[in-house]
């Protein structure tokens, strides 16, 4: 079970997720290591990737949820991960929250690739709206 945990009224959200996996593709070395602060002490089991996976990989890594980085470097790599995951049978059902800093290329997805994501996070992270979307993914 997921959930979202306050301790009082208006105090900040924590994320009870039971040992759920979440692979975490970006290549800001700055932001793996914001994710994994985030997830220490949440319940969230974490696998880091600084490079695109390819299918056969996450498949063997068989998150519960991505957060998938559009850009690596200038180039929209994350979108083609999307895609490729969505094509293979096995991993075509796993959630994708795409992440990103650069609203350029998400104002230009077209509906089909955004329906093949999950949700979408914009950089810099809110702490507690990425909780709310992870806890959201994963509930579903």
């Amino acid at each position: 079970m997921v959930r979202m945990v306050r301790e009082a009224a208006g105090t900040p959200a924590t994320l009870d997720a039971a040992g759920r996996r979440v692979l975490v593709v970006d290549d800001a070395v700055e932001v793996l290591a914001l994710l994994r602060e985030v997830r220490e002490g949440v319940g969230v089991r974490e696998a880091t990737s600084a490079a695109p996976p390819g299918p056969d990989e996450v498949a063997r890594i068989a998150p519960d949820l991505i957060l998938l980085d559009v850009l690596f470097g200038r180039e929209e790599r994350g979108l083609e991960v999307l895609r490729r995951l969505r094509a293979d049978e096995a991993t075509a059902a796993i959630p994708v929250v795409l992440c990103s800093g650069a609203t350029d290329p998400i104002r230009r997805l077209d509906a089909p690739l955004l329906e093949g994501a999950t949700g979408l996070v914009l950089k810099p992270f809110d702490v507690e709206a990425l909780l709310e979307e992870i806890a959201r993914v994963l509930e579903a």
